[in-house]
């Protein structure tokens, strides 16, 4: 039994170097981290699981974050402009448009229609 405990030691303490290698987070930043932020996400302030936020460019961390947290800064550092773009016209906007504006007698149909199953007035 004793060489199955040893041996369960060794691989929690590879796992947390593998870790602090990865995300900058030691033991004792990510008990800091932890009494800092109340065992809350930084952002929503959820009280759940925490996942160690780290810059993937420059490997420093920057926080406990929860999952989906976590993910949606991963979405905003990798695509952020397109995000934001997608945001500020979304694909509809720009099709309805030009179905409103457009000469196409099939476009102004199709926008009728859609307007209609909505429950919106057409132009």
């Amino acid at each position: 039994m004793k060489k199955r405990d040893d041996a369960s030691r060794e691989r929690a303490r590879a796992r947390e170097r593998e870790r602090k290698a990865r995300t900058g987070f030691g033991p004792a930043l990510s008990a800091v981290m932890h009494d800092i932020q109340g065992g809350r996400c930084a952002i929503c302030r959820r009280r759940m699981k925490l996942v160690h936020d780290h810059c993937h460019a420059t490997g420093k961390p920057r926080g406990l974050l929860c999952y989906g947290c976590n993910m949606r800064i991963q979405i905003v550092e990798q695509h952020g402009e397109a995000a934001l773009a997608y945001l500020r016209r979304p694909p509809v906007v720009i099709v309805l448009d030009t179905m409103r504006h457009g000469t196409d007698g099939q476009g102004r149909q199709l926008l009728a229609e859609y307007e209609a199953a909505q429950g919106l007035k057409s132009d």
